[in-house]
């Protein structure tokens, strides 16, 4: 438990020192040559192809809904998801993951790091600090976690049985994910957090 408690109050301390870092990097002039030619920030590409590859999935989903239903989005999901973001991760040269403990499918059950991981996001959440700076490194590797939270869109799929999940998906996300722990989640809340994995320079 001490170590819980000291591993959020190190995460807190971090967020407000990120914060400051940001205000002093923003106050400094930047010499001219560094203005014209800056060197890209590692966590700003880490986000942006987390943001990419949310943006894909939103986008295709938004679409078989529209076309199809939930129900076969569902279906469409279950066999397209990994696909849609594994062509992304490849075209970047990264790893690209969707991890949860939580999970639809198993392949994206966080293992026990990536579940403290998880825990730490949610602690920072819940005193209202926006935790996407989560950066660890290891073995000449960076990772870089992005919360990813619920909205109307997904609560049609992980929303609660019988009010946002109908029976008709609830039936169909029975025949496909017997073991599906991923439903009952309300609005804005944590579902899962891309984790974006890139070798250091």
């Amino acid at each position: 438990m001490k170590n819980w408690i000291f591993a959020c109050v190190s995460l807190l301390l971090l967020a407000q020192c990120r914060q400051a870092e940001k205000k002093a990097d923003a106050a400094a002039a930047p010499a001219p040559e560094a203005a014209m030619h800056p060197a890209p920030d590692p966590y700003e590409v880490a986000r942006g192809f987390a943001q990419e590859t949310q943006a894909a999935l939103g986008k295709t989903l938004q679409a078989q809904i529209g076309a199809h239903g939930p129900a076969e989005a569902i279906s469409f999901c279950n066999v397209k998801a990994l696909p849609i973001a594994d062509s992304i991760a490849r075209a970047h040269g990264a790893t690209i993951n969707r991890i949860t403990d939580r999970p639809r499918n198993r392949a994206n059950r966080a293992n026990p790091e990536e579940a403290r991981v998880m825990g730490m996001v949610r602690f920072s959440l819940s005193k209202e600090i926006q935790p996407d700076w989560l950066r660890l490194s290891e073995n000449g590797t960076t990772y870089y976690y992005f919360p990813i939270m619920t909205n109307e869109l997904c609560l049609q799929c992980h929303g609660a049985p019988g009010q946002q999940v109908t029976p008709e998906v609830g039936a169909r996300l029975a025949e496909l994910y017997p073991e599906d722990e991923a439903l009952g989640y309300g609005p804005n809340q944590l579902r899962g957090l891309w984790k974006v994995s890139l070798k250091q320079p």
